[in-house]
Order: structure tokens, then sequence, then C-alpha cells
């Protein structure tokens, strides 16, 4: 038990203080003032449900799901011709089917 608690105060830790997965690139023009930012981001999910009769007694006989998935891509533009306008394209995964967990009425 001890294990545990020590194992999930470092994943907690870790999760908290690593910076997001996105790299960024930026492209100068001729002028040094001139520049295109371009940022990618993507975003994994790990996930364990632990669905037994005792944990979730509502969920009787549902199965435990153990996966990774991507849940939000994100590319953004964004450069030094207007500083205020910046282009985001998003790719969101919101299709959990027919999970116990994030959908148990539906």
């Amino acid at each position: 038990m001890k294990n545990k608690k020590v194992a999930g105060a470092f994943l907690l830790t870790a999760v908290l203080f690593t910076p997001e997965l996105s790299h960024a690139i930026r492209l100068s023009g001729p002028a040094e003032d001139q520049y295109m930012d371009i940022n990618v981001l993507m975003q994994l999910w790990f996930r364990q449900q632990d669905i037994s009769d005792q944990n979730r007694p509502n969920f009787i006989g549902a199965s435990d799901r153990t996966d990774v998935f991507f849940r939000r891509v994100r590319l953004r533009f964004g450069g030094s011709v207007n500083p205020w306008f910046k282009f985001n394209f998003v790719l969101r995964d919101n299709d959990f089917g027919r999970d116990p967990y994030d959908a148990p009425f539906g």
C-alpha cells in the first residue's frame, strides 16, 4: 500500500511539473522583426479504469478498460504581421463509445 502511495505521488509530481508535449518552430523573414510561429501540440491520454462490482456497484458486469489514445491535436499559427491574430486548428476525440465511466446512461 505504501509503494502505491509513493508511486502515485511521484506520478502526480511528474504530471504537474512536466511541460506539455508541444513543439514550436519560428520562421524568420529577411527583416529581424518579421517572423511566423508554428506550434504543434499532441495530447495523449493514458487511462486505466477499474470497474468492479465492489468499486462501482451500479455498473455490474462492466469490463475494465486500459487504453492509450490521442485526445487532442493542435496546430497553431501566429506571427508578426498582426500579433493579435492566431490561427488554431484543433482536432479532438470526443467519441468514447459505450464507456460506462464517461457515458453511463447513453
